[in-house]
Parts: structure tokens; C-alpha cells; sequence
């Protein structure tokens, strides 16, 4: 495979500012997302008066429209380009909030609720899209974990400031959501984003698609989909156990660490990833994710054995995911966008099964729900040993060992 030369607004040791502007915008996504996300059901019922499944129905959906719809805006950002799509998906999300305010029917919420999720599914690819664009194989990996850190951070601090804003008023949370939505759509207007290359097999119908589903592309986007069935557990499965067994009080608790522990461990497993085979990595996510989930199964719910958990399936989180971003960038460099909006799709299939499965678990397993993870556990082995053998080693500047690029990125970040 074959990389363009750096230029020099690419230089290994500096970040450029449309590459700085492109994390400002991860970060303020993921804040602006997070002062609705962690209080949006309790808004439904109250101000909706939606029921409590209704409510759940709802935000279901949206996470359905957020995931599987990437695959239309990459297949978008593919043919007009990364920022204008971008440009869309973040003005879609100005409405959608403020569509909440006077919304007092249930086909205005569920209006509101697909337009903002629609909003994310165009801005999230296409994002990972322009880093890949503006980046050399040498920085890409570093630009990542630094878009992974900037984006967890906003996860960290919106549900703070937004259950500041829910004491004065809730309809602050999408007032002050929209207007810094609209302050990044002004941000990201002003700033130069390139645009990949048309290839001449994508003006031939079918030969695009022939190009697209490689064995590198469907690989990994089947480690994806493995990913999203242990993911899931984290945000469905977890908070079921816990209020089945009336220890709900633990969920802030653990969603605080998972961001803290994403945050920190990013430049770790950075280099972790440089020096480490793609394979092994896939398996060691897995494992952490399987050795986390077992530690709820601990008798006595012992508090510390679950935050040490937690630690432990965030580092998972942290190494399949960057392992995921940049494969993609590797496989299918030119038409990432597309290829990020097929993982995400592949991603809410497996989150839609890993749900189920974990419910079912829970409930069924003979010894009560703690023993379900015992099953879980073991299960995510078995995951990370199929998503390994679907990678095969790739011959790519982002997955090999620079030392003096980690000196100078040490000196530069």
C-alpha cells in the first residue's frame, strides 16, 4: 500500500489547525450531546408525558438512527464531500433540540428524537473521515487517541454542567445544546477541509461496491459488530443488573470511571497498539471486556471489585475501539467515510443482539443475575478469538513502532 507524502501542514511533529479545529469539535459534539443524553428519558416522561417504555422506545430508536445511519452519511460525505456533510449533521441537531421545547406531542418527540440522531449518524463518520484526509500514516494514531481523549472528555463534563442547567430549568439542556451546536457549525464553516479524490471505479455502477467490500473491510467491520455485542452491556445490561438488585446509585459512579480510565489510558494503548499485532490486541480487548463483566458476578457486591471492573472493560473499550478507527484508515484510506458509516452499522447490529443477549442471561442463567456473568464473561474470550482470526497482518506506517515520532510527539502534544 502506498501513502501520499507528508506535506507541510501534515508534519508528523505538529497539529494543524484544521486538524486542532476538528477536536475542538469532537470535544464540543460529545459535551453538547451529554448535557441531554443522561436526563433526556426522565424529560420525556415528565414534560412528555410519555409512558416509561415509551420513553425508552424513543431513545432506542435514536440510538438505531445514530449508529446504523453512518453507513448513509459516508456513503454522502463519499460523493459531496466531508464538510458539507458535516456542515449538515450539525445543523440537523439545532432544530432537533429546540424542537423539544415545544414539543407536547409524541409524533414531535419522536420528530425531535430521530432529527438529532440523525444529526450525529452524518457528523460522526464524516469526522473520522476529514482526521484520516488531513493526516499522514505517521500521526494518524496519535490524531485518533487524541480525538478519542477530546470526545470522552466532553462525556465526562456534560452530564455535570447539564445537571447544573436541569436545577434552574430543563429546557436549558436544549437551549444551551442547540446554541453550542450552532456556534460549531460557525467553527467548522470557516475552516479548509480537503476532499478525497473521486476514483475512476466509482463512476462505473457496481465497481464501487466491488471495491468496497474487501476481506479488510468486511473484517473489520465484523470486529465491529463482536465489538458491539460486548459494548452494549456497559450501557443496557449493567444498569439492568444494578436496579434488579437495588444498586442503582453505582451507575453514575461507574459511567465517572469508564470516562476518566478512556481518557487516560488513550496514549498508552496507542503505543500499545503500535508494537502489538493487530490480533493480539483484538484478543486482549476482549479479554478485558470479558474479565470486567465477570467481576459483577463477586459476592457481597463488593463495591471496589466493581470499580476495578469497570477499569478493566474501559481499557477493552479503549484498545477495540482505536483498533477499529485505525484499521479503517488503513483499509480503505480514500473512502474512510464510507467505510466508518459501515462499521457503525455493523456496531448497532451487534449492540441490537449483545442487548438481548444480556437480558436473557441475566434472567435465565440457574444462581440469579450475578451469575449471568459468569456466562458473559467467558463469552467475550470467544469473541476476541473470532474477531482475530478475521484480521490479517497490514503493512501500514499506523501500525509500526516510531520511536522518534513518539519523542517528538511527546514534545509537540
Amino acid at each position: 500500500m502506498t501513502h501520499p507524502p507528508a506535506s507541510r501542514s501534515q508534519s508528523p511533529t505538529r497539529i494543524t489547525r484544521p486538524v486542532l479545529a476538528l477536536l475542538a469539535a469532537s470535544f464540543c459534539s460529545s459535551l453538547s450531546g451529554f448535557l441531554v443524553t443522561p436526563f433526556l428519558a426522565v424529560y420525556l416522561v415528565n414534560q412528555g408525558h410519555l409512558s416509561p417504555g415509551m420513553a425508552g422506545t424513543y431513545i432506542g430508536l435514536m440510538y438505531w438512527c445514530l449508529t446504523g445511519g453512518g453507513v448513509f452519511g459516508g456513503a454522502l460525505a463519499d460523493r459531496w464531500g466531508v464538510k458539507p456533510v458535516m456542515l449538515l449533521g450539525i445543523l440537523l441537531r439545532v432544530p432537533g433540540y429546540l424542537l423539544f421545547l415545544w414539543a407536547d406531542r409524541d409524533a414531535a418527540l419522536l420528530a425531535a428524537c430521530i432529527i438529532v440522531s440523525l444529526g450525529g449518524a452524518l457528523f460522526f463518520p464524516t469526522s473520522k473521515a476529514a482526521l484520516v484526509l488531513l493526516t499522514t500514516p505517521v500521526t494518524r494514531l496519535r490524531i485518533f487517541a487524541t480525538r478519542n481523549m477530546c470526545a470522552n472528555v466532553g462525556v465526562a463534563v456534560g452530564p455535570l454542567l447539564g445537571a447544573g442547567l436541569l436545577a434552574v430549568s430543563p429546557r436549558l439542556l436544549f437551549i444551551v445544546s442547540g446554541a453550542i451546536f450552532a456556534a460549531l457549525a460557525v467553527l467548522l464553516a470557516v475552516v479548509s477541509l480537503p476532499k478525497a479524490a473521486p476514483h475512476e471505479q466509482d463512476i462505473v455502477p457496481g465497481r464501487a461496491a466491488s471495491r468496497l467490500f474487501t476481506v479488510p473491510v468486511i473484517s473489520v467491520c465484523l470486529v465491529s459488530l463482536l465489538f458491539g455485542l460486548a459494548y452494549i452491556h456497559f450501557e443496557s445490561t449493567v444498569p439492568l443488573f444494578l436496579g434488579a438488585i437495588g444498586q442503582a446509585w453505582f451507575l453514575p459512579v461507574m459511567f465517572t470511571v469508564n470516562a476518566v480510565v478512556v481518557v487516560a489510558a488513550q496514549p498508552v494503548v496507542a503505543v500499545l497498539i503500535r508494537r502489538l499485532s493487530a490480533r493480539t490486541c483484538c484478543v486482549f480487548g476482549f479479554i478485558c471486556y470479558g474479565l470486567g463483566y465477570s467481576s459483577f458476578a463477586a459476592p457481597g457486591h463488593v463495591i471496589w471489585v466493581w470499580i476495578a471492573g469497570v477499569i478493566v472493560f474501559s481499557v477493552g473499550e479503549v484498545i477495540l475501539s482505536l483498533l477499529i478507527d485505525i484499521r479503517i484508515s488503513v483499509v480503505s484510506p480514500t473512502r474512510s467515510a464510507r467505510v466508518f458509516g459501515l462499521s457503525s452499522l455493523a456496531n448497532a447490529f451487534g449492540g441490537l443482539g449483545g442487548g438481548y443477549a444480556g437480558a436473557t442471561a441475566l434472567g435465565s442463567v440457574p444462581g440469579g443475575a450475578g451469575a449471568g456473568w459468569l456466562v458473559l464473561g467467558p463469552v467475550n474470550l470467544v469473541l476476541g478469538v473470532v474477531g482475530a482470526l478475521t484480521l490479517r497482518p497490514l503493512d501500514a506506517p499506523e501500525l509500526t513502532v516510531d520511536k522518534e515520532g513518539d519523542k517528538a510527539h511527546g514534545a509537540s502534544m
